[in-house]
């Protein structure tokens, strides 16, 4: 190596060619083999600074280089000293700060890159070159998905994959020959088109022309490592991969056909966890003397003395534990005198809802729903009929509305009963807008119609009276609703609804009609959260609410609340809140603690076919403690009080 092979060169080639000597050595000794040189890597370039007009670098502020402390010239002639001095750390930062970091967010996953290191490709018959200065303007606003035309190579992979796969069409080509395009519709940004922000274009495309924004200071580069896990933003628990830098989350990706998702990912799953990691909030307690900032001792010490002194303390979750924080919340409720329990199905991006629906209408529907099958995600096309009631599935649930849409494409028939419009609609063989208050008469009216129906409508005018009834609640004509009673008749028939969309009457109604198909019928209920049904295992007694806001909350002196993030306006008592975030309270006195990240901890979460999902621990804790901890030593110091 060294000067031998490549002649008169820089002491740092020398030392490059050491080391691949010493590694040719070494695998060589390892396994007898002579080991062959790896290949040299394809690399392209925008070109020299010159080449590059002066707007693409309007959008950045110019520093000017920290300069280097040196020694007067004076000083300098009467010693052999170093005349540069080194720099300290915040000028060393500021400094490096400086770099644009100009390289491609893709550089260690471009696939066009694989292929042409693979076959040796070479950049010797270059077209024309087009410096896009429009893309770096878009990365000013750091947008979800980074667009950048200079490295599209009008594959039209985006295309199929927005179209097909996810069913939305955002991408089309534009223009011919060599100014073909491939742009939003009307050749507009993302945000402006019917783009849901899925990824998928971004998980797809070859090159650095898709990609999702790293949410970084600086662009990258990264090299990533990738944990597969699963998405605990719904019960869907989609597979994913975290793609991983120094205990900091980049980006998250999907491989198809993994998993029920199949590769697919909806915006929570893609882009959410930037609402979850990255971020620190201090422990403090607040009254009316101001903010105190606490260390974990103290504040479990405080919320301990607070619960113990409370005449009736109520604890209110959100459908996001694991289930051993649930099995953990339930034994501190024993140590309470079986205080309320409340579980409230809670999305951590509908943050201004209205109503917050309490969970568990389920529990109380168990006997209804016996003999029901089960409807798995991966048998929705299995059916010959599907029927959507109460659910917004482009909404909460957006990988199920891709299985819906694919299942229509292979021939089931789609049948809708809301109240409100979906994206799904135009697929759908009927669509049925309802006023929610006439859910429980509709299917009530629909089951009387089906027995008559099964019975070979054996009273006409019975049958007659009750269609008359159906039509004037559905505003539709009466053949519409012959067709549908025909179809989940007589063949294979999904029902997929939410119990957190629809209240207790309507849901009770909804599952006895069900009951009367259950031969050939499976059904599919569905709540928001990472664990309802982690939630239904623990729960004891069946909930008398609603919604949160029938409880009366000013009954109850303090309130403890575990990782639901929500404002309780009208509560004016003492509050524990254990949040991934601290919001404004009216409360007199209330504790913060932060509630610790899933992926940091690890835990048993139940999706919606109440398999277990294990999720391990991904990345390391940014708190010096955990929920369960937390939750344990409140229990065990209000169980040594006891005594």
């Amino acid at each position: 190596g060294g000067d031998c092979v490549t002649g008169p060169a820089t002491v740092v080639e020398a030392l490059a060619a050491g080391r691949k000597a010493a590694d040719g050595i070494d695998h060589y000794l390892r396994t007898g083999k002579i080991e062959n040189h790896k290949l040299q890597e394809f690399n392209s370039s925008r070109g020299d600074l010159e080449d590059i007009p002066d707007e693409v670098f309007e959008v950045y502020e110019k520093k000017k280089r920290v300069k280097v402390k040196t020694l007067e010239p004076a000083t300098r002639v009467k010693n052999f000293d170093e005349i540069e001095k080194t720099i300290d750390e915040n000028s060393a930062l500021e400094e490096a700060s400086r770099c644009l970091e100009c390289g491609c967010i893709e550089g260690f996953s471009c696939k066009l890159r694989d292929i042409s290191t693979e076959y040796g490709a070479t950049d010797e018959f270059r077209g024309e070159k087009n410096i896009c200065t429009h893309y770096l303007k878009i990365q000013e606003d750091r947008p979800p998905i980074l667009r950048d035309e200079n490295k599209c190579i009008k594959c039209g992979i985006c295309v199929r994959t927005c179209d097909e796969i996810w069913g939305i069409g955002v991408y089309s080509f534009i223009q011919r020959g060599f100014d073909t395009r491939i742009v939003p519709a009307l050749d507009t940004e993302l945000h402006e088109s019917e783009c849901d922000f899925c990824g998928q274009c971004a998980d797809a495309c070859p090159t650095g022309a898709l990609s999702i924004n790293p949410e970084m200071p600086k662009p990258g580069p990264f090299k990533l490592e990738k944990i597969k896990t699963n998405c605990l933003f719904c019960p869907l628990h989609c597979e994913l991969y975290l793609n991983i830098y120094a205990n900091r989350l980049i980006r998250v990706t999907a491989l198809p056909p993994e998993g029920e998702n199949e590769g697919c990912l909806c915006v929570r799953g893609r882009f959410g966890y930037n609402l979850i990691f990255g971020k620190t909030y201090p422990i403090y307690e607040h009254s009316n003397n101001g903010k105190k900032e606490l260390d974990i001792s103290e504040a479990i010490e405080k919320t301990t003395q607070l619960l113990q002194n409370a005449a009736n303390p109520l604890i209110l979750t959100s459908t996001n534990l694991s289930s051993e924080e649930y099995d953990g919340i339930y034994k501190l409720s024993g140590a309470l005198n079986n205080c309320d329990v409340f579980h409230v199905s809670h999305d951590l991006f509908a943050r201004n809802s209205c109503t917050h629906p309490v969970f568990g209408k389920s529990s109380r529907l168990r006997e209804n729903l016996e003999g029901i099958q089960a409807l798995k995600l991966s048998e929705i096309t299995n059916h010959n009929s599907i029927v959507v009631f109460g659910i917004y599935p482009g909404r909460d649930y957006p990988v199920m509305e891709m299985k819906i849409r694919n299942a229509v494409k292979k021939g089931a028939n789609l049948f809708i009963i809301n109240n409100d419009s979906l994206r799904i609609e135009p697929y759908a063989k009927l669509s049925l807008r309802l006023q929610k208050k006439d859910y429980s008469l509709f299917w009530e009216l629909l089951a009387d119609l089906l027995h008559s129906f099964q019975e070979d409508k054996y009273k006409i005018e019975h049958y007659k009276e009750i269609l008359g009834k159906i039509v004037k609640i559905a505003k539709v004509k009466p053949a519409l609703i012959i067709k549908f009673i025909e179809a989940i008749s007589r063949g294979r028939t999904c029902f997929i609804t939410a119990e957190d969309e629809i209240n207790w009457s309507s849901m009770k109604a909804f599952t006895d009609t069900v009951t009367m198909l259950k031969e050939k019928s499976s059904i599919l209920i569905l709540a928001k959260g990472a664990n309802p049904n982690g939630a239904l295992d623990f729960m004891t007694e069946h909930p008398v609410y609603e919604t949160l806001e029938e409880i009366p909350l000013n009954e109850h002196d303090t309130i403890m609340l575990f990782n639901l993030p929500i404002e309780l306006k009208k509560y004016s008592g003492n509050l524990i809140d254990i949040s991934p975030f601290p919001l404004n309270r009216n409360s007199s006195y209330h504790i913060f603690i932060p509630y610790t990240s899933l992926y940091q901890t690890g835990g048993k979460y139940l999706k919606y076919d109440k398999n277990a999902t294990k999720i391990s621990k991904t990345m390391e804790n940014e708190y010096p403690f955990d929920n369960l901890r937390v939750i344990n030593e409140i229990s065990r110091k209000l169980s040594n009080t006891k005594v």
